[in-house]
């Protein structure tokens, strides 16, 4: 080999090692001294998600949340659904890419938005939205129930220079308020500002007229007299404005025991009369359960609450009355809800309650003394019509475990209860759904009670009860149990009573409906255990899915302490778990309902229809429909 050939060898060798190209010195220089290459990054590839189209749903529906998710360069590891906003609601299977729910009873259509977020196994997290609108049921041939917002527009008194104007515009008030002045004169164009103008100017004879969309804050009670008050010339609370925004709000802002807005005479030879509360919000901001939102003490007469939203308060609405002679107390239209104790406590002469929504109320503590409605000192001539309940009394489990309208601690006379809307999600047995009955340490009765036309809908272990009632009716409700074993769908009585009280006696129960499927079992219809003079008559009880022990009726007296007992249906369970007998008109058969379990009327072949007895049946149905010379049997009169 030449020498000139040698040069260039070494030389090329040289350049290699200069490379890198070399020995392990070469390379751990150039790797920068830990003998190593420089690793290439990995880029990871976001995960896709898609939380599902947007869904219009009914209230009760069952919901499926459809969601999907994938990556390209590896596994999605978790999945995870929460809730955004909208009434609270359990989710199943919140882990998973497909979740469920049931849509929660809303009061007006609600959006309810939820959030998918998953991660891939880089741990990289996205998320996508998706919202579910829900709509308030509406089952097939029922009253309205709850509030008609047609009546509540925005009102003004007709009382001239005698109306104060207020508007303040506090945190959350719409974006446009525009803020009184307390120096102002208090016109609708040049409106005075502040609680205490309010208070103050009510308090010395003028109305009140608050700004539609202001919000006011007040860490004390708003104390009123309406001293200066008259049934023909009453003084009124209301708002003025843009019907289209929002009801003016008073939030009050302290927590613990404190009010919302108080009449309270203050001497109980006082009597005030003649008080109008009109499209108001009264709010309490710490929303704890305590206090009361509207509280009307002692002597009040003629007083009318309409298109009324209460919340976050210890009792919603509370009248406590100690004057014999005081009534005409009206609550109608308003959305009383999230009140700790009660929605509303209390009565006297003439009491109504028409036309309102109580939901969630008694969550504080809940247990069996916590209520919706508790009727209370009713007295003479009192109306609850066309109300809707729901959610009462919800424990840490979100389950209803108190009766959601009840009436005791009594002595009333001509109590009706009507065309009204009871119904629960979660219930426990102990979540009663309508009970007219004794349940204090005073002496109770109730005499003539009629409760009729209402919709008692998967409730606790008793729908409608009644107990220490003389001569009471139960006609033309209906009652639907799907959920809970060991039921009664309606019962007198429905609890023992021991002297003074009253006891049962002459209780009429006719043209009623009792549904039970799904996994609910029991007894349709209890009418026994003491007592006498009762009447039963035109009833359907249907089981669906029957089981051991389940019976239509249960007639447990000697026959001598039934009056009349006759035409009664039943269909699916065994008829009478009691005295057998009593009913030469029983029929056992399919009654034929159009789509129960939402809808009860009569087919056009129905074994029940032109089955009932004229000797005891009321004179029109649960619409209001006249009952014919051949009455059908149950809550429906097919034309």
């Amino acid at each position: 080999m030449s020498r000139a050939r040698q040069m260039i060898i070494i030389l090329l060798f040289s350049l290699m090692s200069a490379c890198g190209g070399g020995g392990g010195e070469s390379d751990s220089e150039a790797g920068g001294g830990d003998g190593t290459d420089e690793p290439t990054p990995v880029i990871n590839t976001p995960p896709e998600v898609d939380a599902g189209s947007d869904q219009t749903v009914t209230a009760g529906q069952s919901v499926t949340l459809a969601g999907s998710g994938s990556d390209g360069d590896g596994t999605v590891i978790d999945y995870q659904w929460t809730q955004l906003s909208g009434s609270a609601i359990d989710l199943t299977n919140a882990d998973q890419v497909v979740a469920s729910f049931t849509a929660p009873s809303v009061l007006s259509f609600e959006n309810l938005e939820f959030s998918l977020t998953i991660t891939d196994d880089a741990g990289e997290m996205v998320s996508d939205r998706v919202t579910i609108t829900v709509n308030p049921q509406q089952l097939a041939a029922l009253p309205d129930y709850g509030p008609d917002l047609d009546l509540c527009p925005a009102t003004l008194s007709d009382r001239g220079d005698r109306v104060i104007h207020l508007c303040d515009c506090q945190s959350g008030a719409v974006t446009d308020c525009t803020p009184g002045d307390d120096a102002n004169l208090g016109s609708a164009l040049s409106p005075k500002r502040s609680i205490m103008a309010a208070i103050a100017a009510f308090n010395a004879g003028s109305d009140l007229a608050f700004c539609r969309g202001g919000v006011w804050h007040s860490d004390t009670a708003l104390q009123l007299s309406a001293s200066g008050c008259r049934s023909g010339t009453p003084c009124t609370l209301q708002d003025y404005g843009d019907s289209v925004q929002a009801r003016p709000t008073i939030r009050i802002t302290q927590a613990g025991n404190v009010d919302g807005m108080v009449f309270d005479p203050s001497d109980d030879q006082l009597s005030w009369q003649g008080i109008q509360i009109h499209n108001l919000q009264l709010s309490k901001q710490s929303r704890d359960g305590e206090g009361f939102g509207l509280f009307l003490f002692r002597n009040l007469n003629q007083v009318v609450m309409q298109c009324l939203e209460v919340d976050g308060f210890g009792i919603g609405v509370y009248l406590n009355s100690n004057d014999l002679e005081s009534g005409d107390i009206t609550l109608s239209d308003s959305h009383i809800h999230d009140n700790g104790v009660m929605g509303w406590l209390g009565g006297t002469h003439r009491t109504r309650l028409e036309r309102n929504r109580f939901h969630n109320n008694g969550w504080l503590n809940a247990s069996a003394l916590q209520h919706n409605v508790y009727l209370s000192q009713m007295k003479s001539d009192g109306v609850v019509r066309g109300n809707w309940l729901s959610d009462s009394a919800l424990d840490m489990n979100d389950h209803c475990v108190g009766t959601s309208l009840v009436a005791h601690n009594d002595n009333t006379v001509d109590l009706l209860i009507e065309n009204n809307l009871i119904e629960e999600r979660n219930p426990s047995p102990g979540c009663w759904g309508l009970t007219v009955d004794a349940a204090g340490s005073t002496t109770e009765s109730h005499q003539r009670a009629v409760i009729r036309g209402n919709l008692v809908r998967n409730v606790g272990n008793l729908a409608i009860g009644v107990a220490s009632c003389v001569d009471c009716i139960i006609e033309n409700n209906i009652v639907i149990q799907t959920l809970i074993g060991g039921a009664t769908g309606i019962a007198s009585p429905n609890r023992s009573t021991a002297a003074p009280d009253l006891d049962v006696s002459g209780t009429v129960v006719r043209n009623n409906s009792v549904y039970f499927g799904g996994a609910a079992s029991g007894r349709a219809y209890y009418v026994g255990e003491r007592g006498g003079d009762y009447v039963v008559t035109n009833n359907i009880g249907y089981f669906a899915n029957p089981q051991s022990g389940d019976s239509c009726y249960d007639f447990d007296l000697s026959a001598d302490a039934y009056q009349l007992v006759n035409s009664n249906l039943c269909y699916g369970a065994s008829f009478d778990s009691g005295t057998s007998g009593l009913d030469g008109m029983a029929s056992s058969a399919d009654p034929g309902f159009l789509d129960a379990p939402d809808d009860l009327r009569l087919e056009s072949d129905s074994a029940a229809r032109d089955r009932g007895t004229t000797l005891s049946v009321p004179t029109t149905d649960m619409l209001g429909n006249p009952r014919d010379a051949t009455p059908d049997l149950g809550a429906y009169e097919t034309p």
